[in-house]
């Protein structure tokens, strides 16, 4: 999945793949997941709840997608001193599809679990 976004007036691309959770696992020494789940705690329906939002697990996401499309991204460390201001309802509202990619099954495997939103609606999966 690829998306184009613009912020502070540039564009990024936004990429998310397997290869996704190699690169935040390698620069944060975590799993993705958890950053994910901490992101969708922050969704109830259609709307973001500010005062849920985890804005560090959601600029690591973040960064990690658009390494994830152009590897000559310095390291998060790096690219955050340089980022301007984030709209984070708007990136989570716009973006949320993206922001859960990883979490989502396609298969029909025996008891695998499809994340949900608050209101158990399936999150992350394109229309």
């Amino acid at each position: 999945m690829q998306k184009t976004i613009k912020t502070a007036d540039k564009e990024v691309t936004l990429k998310a793949t397997a290869y996704t959770l190699v690169v935040y696992q390698a620069e944060f020494d975590e799993d993705m997941f958890i950053a994910q789940d901490k992101v969708l705690k922050a969704i109830n329906g259609d709307e973001v709840v500010i005062s849920k939002i985890d804005t560090l697990y959601t600029l690591k996401i973040l960064w990690a997608l658009i390494k994830t499309a152009d590897d000559s991204l310095p390291s998060f460390n790096d690219w955050i001193k340089d980022l301007p201001e984030v709209p984070m309802v708007e990136l989570y509202s716009d973006n949320i599809s993206l922001l859960t990619a990883n979490m989502i099954t396609h298969s029909d495997i025996a008891g695998s679990v499809t994340p949900k939103n608050a209101e158990g609606t399936v999150t992350g999966k394109e229309e």
